[in-house]
């Protein structure tokens, strides 16, 4: 047989040694090992992966914070601008304004409650003011609108009516003589659930 099939494979790894003894022992002893590796973290190279690291945390949190800074500035950009103002308005409190003479004024987002034509004065009080005013709507409001005439005084009764309609009856008696009919204007705000 030739030596070449009896030698050790792992034979090579210990060339240089004396009689088993390693050529580095420093690695085979477990504790010396340990404490090679914890100051390897303070070694130049682990430094330097610790601030990549440390860099890479400092980017990320200024990227998050610079987005939430733009999200900011894009959402109080929006909340100045009035027809974004005009539509919010309109969806939590729609409302509209209109005359003694059945005329709708203003649209505040109540329209599309309102069937077309349907607001009334069904009954006219003393000096030709609306005594009792009807408005039909096309959608149920669970609570009473509110009904308030824009700058005079008088007592309102609210009822539901027929089907989804309300009822209002109107009380003048601390209204200021003197106001043409045509320049009463009221104001219908509805809560709808």
């Amino acid at each position: 047989m030739s030596d070449t099939h009896n030698k050790n494979p792992h034979a090579d790894r210990h060339e240089g040694s004396h009689a088993g003894i390693p050529a580095n022992p420093v690695h085979d002893d477990a504790g010396d090992s340990k404490l090679q590796k914890r100051y390897d973290v303070f070694s130049f190279h682990g430094l330097v992966n610790i601030a990549k690291i440390i860099a890479g945390a400092i980017t990320v949190l200024a990227a998050i914070i610079g987005l939430l800074g733009g999200l900011d500035w894009m959402i109080d950009r929006k909340l100045s601008s009035e027809a974004i103002l005009r539509k919010i308005a309109a969806q939590s409190r729609p409302s509209l304004i209109f005359n003694s003479k059945e005329s709708i004024v203003a649209d505040m987002g109540a329209v599309q409650y309102v069937k077309p034509d349907d607001i009334r004065v069904t009954k006219r009080a003393a000096g030709n003011m609306p005594g009792h005013i009807h408005i039909g709507f096309v959608r149920l409001c669970s609570n009473a609108p509110i009904l308030t005439p824009l700058h005079d005084v008088v007592e309102i009764k609210t009822e539901r009516g027929k089907g989804l309609d309300w009822e209002f009856d109107l009380d003048w008696s601390q209204y200021r003589e003197g106001k043409p009919d045509a320049d009463i204007l009221f104001i219908g705000s509805l809560f709808i659930m």
